[in-house]
């Protein structure tokens, strides 16, 4: 069974760290067989305070379909990912989704 998530990250500003971050996170996904529905560019922001040294992060929110069975994998490669400065992976329920159409 495949439920979809809202995946928030944040990677490193500089151009060549954030593609290599992005490519890494997205491979992560795709190993698992969780596709990306949607793709959003937040921009980059002025971090509240310094992650890594780092003052500002390149924010992104993608939407996607992960097995249920996988989640637990995917949580675990991600918080092996050092340059993504900051993640939150949380489940869309049935009842938002719904709302949202």
């Amino acid at each position: 069974m495949t439920s979809h998530y809202e995946f928030v990250f944040v990677v490193p500003s500089e151009p060549e760290q954030k593609q290599e971050t992005i490519d890494r996170v997205r491979a992560v996904f795709k190993q698992n067989k969780a596709p990306i529905l949607e793709e959003k560019d937040w921009g980059e922001k002025r971090l509240a305070y310094p992650i890594h040294n780092e003052r500002k992060g390149h924010y992104f929110i993608w939407n996607v379909g992960i097995p249920t069975s996988n989640i637990k994998e995917i949580r675990r490669l991600l918080n092996f990912e050092q340059k993504l400065m900051r993640y939150m992976l949380l489940e869309v329920s049935a009842k938002k989704k719904a709302a949202t159409e």
